[in-house]
Parts: C-alpha cells; sequence; structure tokens
C-alpha cells in the first residue's frame, strides 16, 4: 500500500528530467561551435581589409619614419624600431604592407606586389 504514492511521484520526475533533457540539447544545436569562435580573418579575405593595415607605395624614408602613399592618394606616416619585423629591403618606390598598432608604430612590414593585390581583390568592388 505505501508503494501506490511513489508511483505519480516517480512519473512527474521522469517527465521533468525528460523536459530538461531535451532542452538542453535544443539549446546546444544553435551555439557556435568552439573553433567558429576562434576563426580569425582569411587571408584571402575579399575586402582585403584589416584594422591598422596599411598597403601603397613608399614615398619617403626619414629615418625611422616611413611615408607610404596610398591607392587613395594619402600619405600615411609611420614609425618603426628594432621591434619592427621588416621581411625584404623595403627601399623608396616599392609597394608595401604594413600592420602597423593605434599609435602608428609599425608592427610588421613586407613587399607587396600587384600579384598579391590580385590574390586578396584588394581595392576591387
Amino acid at each position: 500500500m505505501k508503494h501506490r504514492p511513489l508511483i505519480p511521484v516517480t512519473w512527474v520526475l521522469c517527465l521533468m528530467a525528460t523536459t530538461l533533457g531535451f532542452g538542453g540539447l535544443s539549446q546546444a544545436q544553435n551555439a557556435p561551435s568552439p573553433s567558429d569562435n576562434m576563426k580569425p580573418f582569411s587571408v584571402t579575405d575579399q575586402t582585403g581589409f584589416k584594422d591598422g593595415r596599411v598597403r601603397g607605395e613608399v614615398v619617403r624614408l626619414d629615418g625611422n619614419t616611413v611615408v607610404i602613399k596610398t591607392k587613395e592618394g594619402k600619405e600615411v606616416r609611420l614609425h618603426q624600431d628594432d621591434t619592427t619585423k621588416v621581411v625584404g629591403a623595403i627601399k623608396q618606390g616599392e609597394l608595401v604592407e604594413a600592420d602597423a598598432d593605434e599609435k602608428q608604430h609599425i608592427l610588421a612590414m613586407k613587399q607587396f606586389t600587384q600579384n598579391d593585390a590580385n590574390k586578396t581583390n584588394a581595392g576591387k568592388k
């Protein structure tokens, strides 16, 4: 006789566990995977945009200052020092790509060819 009151309680507990279990599964389907949250911009992104990236022709090299003229005609003055990573020998008249921080300090700089621009579709609409 004591077993009868336990049967409804057991059914209620089973129903609650089932509801909570399926509710958690439906939310898991909508959550992004950990790798989705960690994906950086692709190297071959269609816009070629990256915050702090400057591409253009080296107009002047004034000591530690590099003046780059972008394709829009704007001259950008950037500062380099011993911490700047430079790939190759950068000279006046060459096309370069420079990654700079918010203080206009060059973090890395390398030659940028027209072939590189074609790969990234930089500047195309």
